[in-house]
């Protein structure tokens, strides 16, 4: 599986980092920071946006993925059925992009100015 990170400089915006169905995916969770919400619940919002469909798993991984990154966070619970994991983001699109930002010209400086 692809990162979910691959800074894309022929890009302009969000797609730099990520691809067109990860943007639905993130921006429904920063439509409402802190709100939590299930992988069905963000597999449906995000296959209602796109033309292509997107698998249900496919979601999730993402969504772990990004979790492990700090980039969004997760609660798990129990619920009928068994385990629940809740998704949400601590951010609004604007500060995440902020943050983002921040973090790439850090890195670049890390990684440039550092002796050899």
């Amino acid at each position: 599986m692809q990162s979910a990170l691959k800074f894309d400089p022929d890009k302009e915006g969000l797609r730099t980092l990520f691809r067109e169905w990860q943007i639905h995916t993130l921006r429904y969770l920063w439509a409402h920071p802190m709100k939590q919400y299930t992988t069905k619940q963000i597999w449906d919002q995000v296959c209602k946006n796109l033309d292509k469909r997107v698998s249900r798993a496919t979601i999730y991984h993402f969504l772990d993925e990004i979790a492990e990154k700090g980039i969004i966070s997760f609660e798990t619970g129990t619920g009928r059925g068994g385990l629940r994991i809740l998704f949400y983001s601590q951010y609004s699109e604007e500060e995440f992009k902020e943050l983002m930002a921040r973090n790439l010209i850090q890195s670049v400086k890390d990684n440039l100015l550092s002796p050899t």
